[in-house]
This record gives C-alpha cells, sequence and structure tokens, in this order.
C-alpha cells in the first residue's frame, strides 16, 4: 500500500526517503536515508519506533524517541535479520507454490458471469480478460477480488495482483499474492520488446485499457506515480517514453520524467484518467493516439 508520508514521529525522515509504502499496521518500507535504494528501509512505530535499513544496517531514531540500550539494540538487530531470512524464504516457497499450481489460470477459470461483468464495466471485454490472463476470486482472504498476472517475456508468471473489491481507498486496493517480492514492469504484451516508443501508464488497468484501444504500440504500466528505482532500468532501451499519469500528478510526472531522461520522455496528463476517458467519454484509437502527440516535454509539467 503505498502512503505519501511516515507516521508523523518519523516526519523528520519523510524529505530524505522515497517510495514510502505501508506495510503492516506499525511497519512502513521506503528508500533508505543513508543509502538510498527502495524498499531496504523498515520503519517501525513500537515501543521505541525507530529505522533500520536491511542493506546499510543504519538505524535512524527520531528526535524525540526513547533510544534502546545497547544490549537491546544488539537483540532487536539479531530478531530482525532472522526474520529477513524466514521472510525470504516464505516469499520463494510462495512464489513456487503459485507457479506450480498455475493459481492465475484457477483464478481465470473462476471467472463466471458476475466476475466479467466487473472487467466489462473496467473496459475489457471477454476477449481481453482471456488475452491479460485476468481472473476473479470470490473469497480471497475474506473478500471477493479481480486478479492481474504478471508475466515476463517468457510468459513465466512472476506474481498475481488482488484488485480488493467492496472497500474504501483508505488502506489501498490492491494486494499481491505473494508479498516480499519485488515490483514489476506490467507487460500488456509480454512478446513486445520494450524499445522504440513506449507508451508508460500509471497503473496496470490503465494500461490494459489502453493497449486494447491502441492495439499496435508498445504499452507497460507501473505500480503507481513513484515506482521504484530498481524497474527504470527496464525502460533503458526505449527510444522515446510518453508517460501517461493520472491528474494532479504533475510532480510525481516530472520526478519520474527526470529519472529516466528529459531528452527522450514526454508527459501526458489528461483531464480524467485515460482509462475513464475511453470508457466514459468514448475516446477512440484515434483520440488516444492524438492525445498522446500533445504530450509535453517534462521540464513543462
Amino acid at each position: 500500500m503505498r502512503v505519501d508520508t511516515l507516521p508523523p514521529v518519523f516526519a523528520q525522515f519523510n524529505r530524505q526517503v522515497e517510495n514510502i509504502r505501508k506495510q503492516t499496521a506499525k511497519e512502513w518500507s521506503s528508500s533508505c536515508p543513508k543509502c538510498g535504494g527502495d524498499d531496504r528501509c523498515r520503519w517501525f512505530l513500537d515501543d521505541k519506533p525507530l529505522g533500520w535499513c536491511r542493506r546499510c544496517l543504519n538505524v535512524f531514531w527520531p528526535d524525540n524517541g526513547e533510544r534502546p540500550s545497547p544490549e537491546e539494540m544488539e537483540l532487536w538487530r539479531r530478531q530482525r535479520e532472522q526474520e529477513e531470512v524466514r521472510r525470504k524464504q516464505s516469499a520463494e516457497r510462495a512464489l513456487e507454490y503459485l507457479r506450480s499450481q498455475r493459481l492465475w489460470e484457477q483464478y481465470h477459470e473462476q471467472l463466471n458471469e458476475h466476475g466479467r461483468e466487473l472487467w466489462r464495466r473496467r473496459g475489457l471485454d471477454d476477449a481481453w480478460q482471456s488475452w491479460y490472463g485476468l481472473g476473479y476470486c470470490a473469497n480471497w482472504r475474506g473478500g471477493p477480488t479481480l486478479t492481474i498476472p504478471y508475466f515476463d517475456r517468457r510468459r513465466e508468471v512472476l506474481n498475481i495482483k488482488h484488485r480488493l473489491l467492496g472497500i474504501t481507498d483508505q488502506d489501498g486496493k490492491y494486494r499481491y499474492e505473494v508479498s516480499g517480492q519485488p515490483q514489476h514492469l506490467y507487460l500488456t504484451n509480454p512478446a513486445d520488446a520494450v524499445t522504440d516508443h513506449v507508451i508508460v501508464v500509471e497503473g496496470e488497468i490503465k494500461a490494459m485499457v489502453t493497449f486494447a484501444t491502441l492495439g499496435e504500440l508498445i504499452v507497460v504500466g507501473i505500480p503507481g506515480a513513484t515506482p521504484p528505482k530498481y524497474m527504470l532500468p527496464l525502460l533503458a532501451k526505449a527510444e522515446r517514453i510518453t508517460l501517461i499519469m493520472d491528474p494532479g500528478a504533475e510532480l510525481e510526472a516530472y520526478r519520474l520524467g527526470k529519472a529516466l531522461g528529459i531528452a527522450r520522455v514526454r508527459v501526458l496528463i489528461p483531464p480524467m484518467k485515460i482509462d475513464d476517458g475511453i470508457i466514459a467519454a468514448g475516446l477512440t484509437a484515434r483520440d488516444v493516439r492524438y492525445l498522446i502527440n500533445q504530450a509535453i516535454p517534462v521540464e513543462s509539467t
């Protein structure tokens, strides 16, 4: 789940880190204030709140927080390292189970008329539902979800993303089948090399609807307006990039455009989300291409 800031006790670090995400009720992740990176620093909202980088092992205390004793700190470090080993082993087993049981196919087979209609309302007819391997689960961890499998270029599944239904935005609408895995670029057509002109869309469903409308252009999805830095090299071979972002994401678009390389990036922020425009306003492939051609340089956002 993505949030904009760390808990108030860690407010002093908000401008020093990026890609802040809430992991549990008392744990957040972000880049590290010292060594950068992504998803490597953990912030724990315990009796003695602190941050800890899994890579450089630095510890970060809030200005007004109570610091543990050296003995408590050493015990805490050992516990975190043991938990990290267990977490990685558990994630590896879960991913192997996902692949061996072909869970994405099971979810796709569960697409009843209700599930298919939910996808149709999102702009994806039955043929596109089959193309993307989309699915439905009536009761995943306590509630219904729509499912989106992630594939690499060899069509090997990397993870499954669940779009939770019937919840508020407060806690986030998306969960991964296997937690603890890196986030991935969403390939609307895994057979396409990510080269030449690449349309990068904020959000997987928006990317799917855009590709279904355009058909022949290379379209990929990113998980939100601030994707992790380790994802950016996957776009290194693109000669030209058009970022399609949600309304209000000008600052994120500017930062992402700079990170990808100003010279090759242009930005499109339409007045409504791109999939809403296609579904509600009836934008055609010609209309979307026209909008893409109107994308502006990064420094103009």
